[in-house]
């Protein structure tokens, strides 16, 4: 037993420990709104648990666990004793329940041997099952079921109720804290034991304790089968929240509950993870790695279902993209249509104030037709009197001899008069055109000319000036062209070649003869100057091919830079690694070692906890010595003060005795 201290057998864990440095990977209840989820119970258990295994002092803690206070027993509870039927919310009727279950007697036949048979054969199958040996070390067995001892009792008690409650700790004296379980835990037959009792279990009173150990036994078997029925609930759960989550999304309050549900797995699969750890941490097990192994399957899955989620949502993001673009073309084509709406809107309008104008002026048209017709009257008065005219002006021309075909004769000569006038018209405007044309044109003429004869000149200074800089003298009078300035063009007389530039003068002899004789000049130049220029190019290849030489031999050189900067930069990348890789070392190393300095600083205060009050207890005790000292003294004085008066009270006695006797003796003597 000593040397596997565990969970309250010998010397316990937890109390070396901190069990706060286990407490970051467990999460916390959340500031504000808290989503409902079936993992609060199982965290708060963790907490709890741990929460009570924190070091405190001794004097505070020494029988802290058997005052029956309601709010200590609701505290140790875990969730594992909060799922039984008896949850910790009902700790606050204890003291009611247990009263009302005092009245009740245990009708179970525990003194008949063959039920006691029966009870310990179950006991003894759940212990080993359970492997209850290998947990305590301690052997377990029908014949120790049959002759039970004080030790091995305990011993099975606290293995049963811790695990109920795998946070609680027991006291040194566990049988103090039997009777307290039993009540918290709402033990029906509890009347039929008393503390008394429990210090000794052995004998006639053990089939009542036998009764209630068998009575845990069903408590923990319904308990493991409800907690495996839980798992298996959150496994089937776990498989319907991804055919869930597999589903499209319609609406943010989807959205919303699709994001607590991914909450909810990762929460599960983490509080799982750590659940197993802390059980595995319980039972001194230090190998985490198929609860990590069992953490990465889990994550792998909420990864695939994210993947396919993406997918979806994709899919889902690619149809309404496909949806947006029909909505896009059914918007021009509407933004179209209300383009021609506003256009038929306008020449509505435009039409109905046309309607409205013709309407108003159907208005006036009855008046407008009645005038009409008054002139169409006056205007047929007015035709009649013009006949009337006509035949009296035809009666005077027939009395004056003149006839009517006289009257016509002579109207068509006038038309052909009139014609030929309007023709010799139109021949002079012709005329009178084409001269225009024509002086635009010579104008024309005249203005190229000057322009061409200018730009021949500036080409000619150009030409000097340029030979002129590579030392080659020009006569510019001879390339020159001039005309005089007396030259009147705009008069009607015709200028000829010979006014313009002199007799005898030829531009093509001079002029061209002279161009002539520099092109060929320019030309030698030319010539001399290609020959030049092939050296040139001649010495332009010959240093190309040296460029392109230094040019290889720069990428020869920058290729080895480049290989010396990726060695250099492996390296350097290496020693980054190397570097990183220390720094964690170092930092693991710096946490270990504030963690023992955090767990050295708690075990001093502990220990300087432990001295103090083994000082209080010392100097309690020099007092109490002090007492019973001085008491002691006290009680001396009075003995020897009793002595020394029960001594003068002899000696007086003795001294009348003799004084009696020589009295006697004389008294004989003289008789």
């Amino acid at each position: 037993m000593e040397h596997r201290p565990r969970n309250g057998f010998g010397k316990p864990v937890l109390d070396s420990l901190n069990p706060q440095r286990f407490t970051s990977q467990i999460p916390q209840p959340s500031q504000g709104k808290r989503r409902n989820t079936t993992n609060m119970g199982l965290t708060d258990m963790i907490n709890k648990s741990i929460a009570k295994n924190a070091p405190v002092p001794p004097q505070k803690r020494s029988r802290s666990t058997v005052t029956g206070d309601d709010s200590a027993a609701n505290f140790r509870l875990s969730q594992r004793y909060s799922s039984l039927p008896f949850s910790a919310n009902n700790t606050g009727r204890t003291s009611m329940t247990s009263t009302t279950s005092v009245s009740n007697r245990d009708p179970r036949p525990l003194r008949d041997r063959n039920y006691q048979n029966a009870i310990q054969q179950e006991i003894c199958d759940y212990l080993t099952f359970n492997r209850f040996d290998v947990e305590t070390g301690h052997p377990i067995s029908l014949k120790f079921l049959k002759q039970p001892t004080q030790k091995g009792f305990m011993i099975i008690f606290k293995w049963l109720y811790m695990r109920l409650d795998p946070g609680y700790k027991f006291t040194r004296s566990v049988e103090n804290e039997v009777y307290q379980i039993l009540r918290t835990l709402q033990y029906p037959y509890l009347e039929t034991i008393n503390k008394s009792q429990i210090s000794a279990v052995g004998g006639s009173s053990w089939p009542k304790f036998l009764g209630m150990l068998y009575w845990l036994v069903k408590i923990n078997a319904k308990l493991d089968k409800s907690l495996n029925e839980l798992d298996q609930t959150l496994i089937n759960q776990n498989t319907q929240d991804v055919t869930i989550l597999n589903q499209p999304l319609t609406t943010l309050d989807e959205q919303d509950q699709k994001q607590e549900k991914y909450e909810l797995m990762v929460e599960k699969l983490f509080i799982e993870y750590v659940m197993d750890s802390y059980k595995s941490f319980l039972r001194l097990e230090d190998n985490y790695d198929p609860y990590m192994i069992q953490l990465e399957i889990g994550f792998e899955k909420f990864v695939r279902i994210i993947e396919t989620d993406i997918n979806q949502l994709q899919l889902q993001n690619d149809k309404i993209y496909m949806q947006c673009q029909d909505v896009a073309q059914r918007g021009k084509q509407l933004k179209i249509a209300r383009e021609k709406c506003k256009a038929l809107k306008s020449d509505l309008v435009k039409f109905q104030s046309y309607v409205d104008g013709m309407n108003h002026k159907s208005q006036e048209w009855p008046r407008k037709l009645e005038k009409m017709a008054s002139e169409s009257l006056a205007k047929k008065e007015q035709i009649s009197k013009f006949e009337l005219e006509i035949k009296d002006l035809q009666n005077g021309l027939e009395q004056r001899g003149i006839s009517m075909d006289n009257i016509d004769e002579k109207n068509k000569q006038k038309e052909e008069l009139a014609k030929t006038l309007d023709y010799t018209l139109d021949r002079q405007d012709q005329l009178t055109s084409v001269i225009k044309a024509d002086k635009f044109e010579i104008e024309g003429v005249w203005r190229r000319l000057m322009e061409t004869l200018k730009q021949y000149n500036n080409a000619i200074d150009s030409l000097i000036n340029a030979r002129t800089k590579s030392n080659d003298t020009i006569d510019d009078a001879e390339l020159r062209v001039t005309i005089p300035a007396d030259i009147n063009w705009i008069d009607a007389v015709a200028i000829t070649y010979a006014e313009l530039f002199g007799p005898n003068y030829s531009i093509t002899e001079t002029v061209g003869a002279n161009l002539s004789q520099i092109n060929n000049k320019i030309l030698s130049k030319i010539e001399r100057a290609q020959n030049d220029n092939n050296t040139l190019e001649m010495e332009i290849s010959d240093l190309r091919d040296q460029i392109s030489e230094k040019t290889r031999a720069i990428e020869r050189l920058e290729l080895e830079l480049s290989d010396v900067k990726s060695k250099y930069k492996l390296g350097k990348q290496e020693n980054e690694s190397h570097l990183l890789s220390q720094k964690i070392e170092l930092e693991k190393l710096e946490r270990k070692i504030n963690d023992s300095n955090k767990l050295l600083q708690e075990k001093i205060s502990t220990a300087q906890q432990l001295v103090q009050a083994t000082k209080l207890k010392f100097e309690e005790q020099q007092l109490d010595i002090n007492r019973q000292r001085a008491s002691l003294h006290r009680q001396i004085i009075e003995i020897i003060e009793f002595a020394s008066n029960f001594k003068i009270n002899i000696q007086g006695l003795i001294e009348q005795t003799e004084n009696r006797i020589n009295q006697e003796a004389a008294t004989l003597d003289a008789d």
